[in-house]
């Protein structure tokens, strides 16, 4: 079962999954893309997940097959389901869509980039 909350908003910003069962579905090419990993507590998605991890690679395919995060995040939360999604970005500008996604998302897996805290003014 799709999580429409997060799935319908990567859809409408053109991401893409490898994943069988999902809406918009593609193969993961072996070409350049920013590349997210949803963690949803439980295989049944019964409830929310969040994006845990935004990376980027010239070769997502190669990436994403064997990513040492999916690793740790399966160590440890054992039970966690874990989606991957894509978006296709020319290999120039794949750092500033990184940087962009980690922002606007704030992975809790990512360690740079990320908004920690708040800063109070003095």
């Amino acid at each position: 079962m799709a999580r429409p909350d997060i799935d319908d908003a990567l859809i409408a910003k053109g991401w893409l999954t490898p994943d069988t069962y999902a809406r918009h579905y593609a193969s993961l090419p072996a070409s350049s893309a920013i590349y997210a990993l949803v963690v949803t507590p439980d295989l049944f998605c019964l409830e929310p997940g969040i994006i845990g991890y935004v990376g980027k690679s010239v070769n997502v395919r190669q990436r994403l097959a064997a990513h040492e995060m999916i690793t740790l995040i399966r160590t440890s939360q054992p039970a966690a389901h874990i989606r991957r999604w894509f978006m296709p970005v020319p290999e120039l500008d794949l750092s500033a869509a990184e940087v962009a996604a980690i922002q606007k998302f704030n992975p809790p897996y990512n360690i740079q980039h990320r908004n920690r805290g708040i800063h109070v003014a003095s």
